[in-house]
């Protein structure tokens, strides 16, 4: 049996239409980020996913989007930075989904 590779995103997002349905929009990031998903700032995630191409995730949410919705998913490579003072537990977060990606 093959182990799927893990790939890490970052999905961001504006709801622009009227009646923004936010929890149908997280509902699908929680099912593209297959490997473990956290919110890093409003609006955007950091997503652990078997899918390999950007274009794969968007597919996986575009059930919880409306056409008026913007939307910016990108690969996260390896050379990356994050601040975030007082929350520890969120670093903690994204360093286990760094390892699940990248380890």
């Amino acid at each position: 049996m093959m182990t799927s590779i893990k790939k890490l995103y970052l999905v961001t997002y504006d709801l622009n239409s009227p009646g923004q349905n936010y929890s149908k929009v997280i509902d699908a990031i929680k099912i593209a980020g297959d490997g473990g998903y956290v919110s890093v700032c409003k609006s955007s995630f950091l997503i652990c996913s078997s899918l390999q191409t950007a274009q794969e995730v968007f597919r996986k949410l575009t059930y919880g989007l409306d056409i008026n919705d913007d939307i910016f998913i990108t690969e996260i490579k390896q050379n990356f930075y994050y601040y975030l003072p007082e929350k520890e537990q969120l670093c903690n977060t994204i360093d286990s989904l760094l390892r699940s990606a990248y380890l």
